[in-house]
C-alpha cells in the first residue's frame, strides 16, 4: 500500500479520535472515556512508523522543520494520551489530535529536506533529549493556555470549571509537573551539547540557538524558584510559561527556519 494511503488513514483516524472524545464529552458529562486510549493508539503508531520512513534515510537523519514539528506533536500526543489514563484531559485531546494529525499532512506533503549524520551517540543523544525537552515545554505551554481560561473565569466571578477540564488547581498542578519535567531535560540538553557535540557539529549552529535556550532555561528556573519561595501560579505561572516557550520555539524552529529556506 502506497505511503500516501496510510498518511491519508492517520490523519482520518486522528481527527476520528478527537470527534470520539467530542461525542463521548457530551454523552458522558465531561468524563473520559475509557476506550480512547485504545482508539488514538493505531494513528499514534502508524504516525511514528511514517516519521522513522521520512527521517531515517539513507543519507542521514533528515530533521527537517517540518520533520521536527511532526515529531514534537508526536510526542505530545503520545504524552496527552498516556497521561489520560489516570487525569481528565478531554479539551486537551480534542484540541491535540487534530493539530498532530495536520503536523503529519505538511511533513509529507511540504517538508524540506535537512539532512545531518547523528551517527555519533553523543550527538545523537543531545538531539533526542532536545526534541524530547521542546515536546514538554510545549505541552505545558498548551496546558498554561487552559489554565489561564479557568483563571480568567474566576477572576470574572464565572463558574472556574469548564466540561471537560480538571478543576483549576489540578490543572495548576500538572502544569508544574510538566514544567519540572522539561526544565530538567532543558538542563540535560544544553549540558549535552557541550559535551557531547563535536567542534564541527557546533560550528554549524547558528549563536542565537545556544543563547535562547540558555535563556529560556534561566526564565523557567526564575518561575520554578519564585513558584517554590512566593507561590506564583495563576496568571503569573502562565506568562513565565509562554516567555520560557517563545525562546526556546525561536531557538529550535527559528535557526530551522534561517539554515533550510534562508541559506539553504
Amino acid at each position: 500500500m502506497d505511503k500516501t494511503i496510510f498518511t491519508l488513514i492517520t490523519i482520518f483516524l486522528y481527527f476520528a479520535s478527537s470527534g470520539y472524545q467530542y461525542l463521548a464529552l457530551k454523552r458522558q458529562n465531561g468524563k473520559q472515556p475509557k476506550g480512547l486510549v485504545l482508539f488514538a493508539a493505531l494513528p499514534l503508531i502508524l504516525h511514528g512508523w511514517l516519521l522513522h520512513l521520512s527521517i531515517d534515510t539513507e543519507m542521514g537523519q533528515n530533521l527537517s522543520i517540518l520533520n521536527v514539528f511532526s515529531m514534537v506533536f508526536w510526542i505530545v500526543s503520545v504524552l496527552i494520551i498516556a497521561f489520560s489514563m489516570k487525569k481528565n484531559l478531554c479539551i486537551l485531546v480534542m484540541t491535540v489530535l487534530p493539530i498532530t494529525g495536520l503536523s503529519l499532512l505538511l511533513s509529507q506533503y511540504f517538508g524540506q529536506q535537512y539532512i545531518i549524520d547523528a551517527s555519533a551517540p553523543g550527538y545523537l543523544t543531545h538531539v533526542l533529549v532536545s526534541i524530547a525537552a521542546f515536546s514538554v515545554i510545549s505541552l505545558a505551554a498548551i496546558q498554561s493556555l487552559f489554565v489561564n481560561i479557568l483563571d480568567n473565569r474566576l477572576k470574572q466571578h464565572l463558574n472556574p470549571t469548564v466540561r471537560g477540564m480538571p478543576a483549576l488547581q489540578d490543572m495548576e498542578n500538572f502544569l508544574y509537573i510538566l514544567i519540572w519535567t522539561g526544565f530538567i531535560l532543558l538542563t540535560f540538553s544544553i549540558s549535552t551539547a557541550f559535551l557531547f557535540m563535536t567542534d564541527g557539529n557546533l560550528g554549524v549552529v547558528p549563536l542565537h540557538k545556544p543563547i535562547l535556550s540558555i535563556a529560556a532555561w534561566f526564565v523557567f528556573a526564575i518561575f520554578l524558584i519564585g513558584r517554590h519561595l512566593k507561590g506564583w501560579r495563576g496568571r503569573t505561572a502562565v506568562h513565565w510559561t509562554i516567555s520560557g516557550f517563545s525562546l526556546l520555539f525561536l531557538a529550535y524552529f527559528g535557526t530551522r527556519a534561517v539554515l533550510e529556506y534562508i541559506i539553504g
